[in-house]
C-alpha cells in the first residue's frame, strides 16, 4: 500500500494498493525528476480529513481494541 501526502500538510491522503510507479521527466527532453504512480481507480482513494473523519476513525480504532482484548479477530 502506498499513502502520499503533502509535507507538512496532513488534511488528505492519497492511498492505493497493487499498483505500479516509475520515474519520469516533467519534459520530454529533461532528467527524470518526477515519480508517477498507476493504480486500478478501485484500489485508489483520496481521503479528506475533517475532524468528523478523525472521530470516525478513533471510533473506528477503539471498536477494534475491543474486539482484540476479546479475543475476536476481524478484517
Amino acid at each position: 500500500m502506498i499513502i502520499i501526502t503533502p509535507l507538512g500538510e496532513y488534511n488528505y491522503f492519497v492511498t492505493g494498493v497493487s499498483g505500479a510507479w516509475n520515474f519520469q521527466p516533467d519534459s520530454l527532453d529533461g532528467e527524470c525528476n518526477t515519480i508517477r504512480f498507476i493504480f486500478i481507480k478501485e484500489c485508489f482513494g483520496v481521503y479528506e480529513l475533517t475532524n468528523e473523519a478523525m472521530e470516525d476513525m478513533i471510533e473506528e480504532a477503539g471498536q477494534e481494541m475491543e474486539f482484540d482484548e476479546r479475543g475476536y479477530t476481524y478484517g
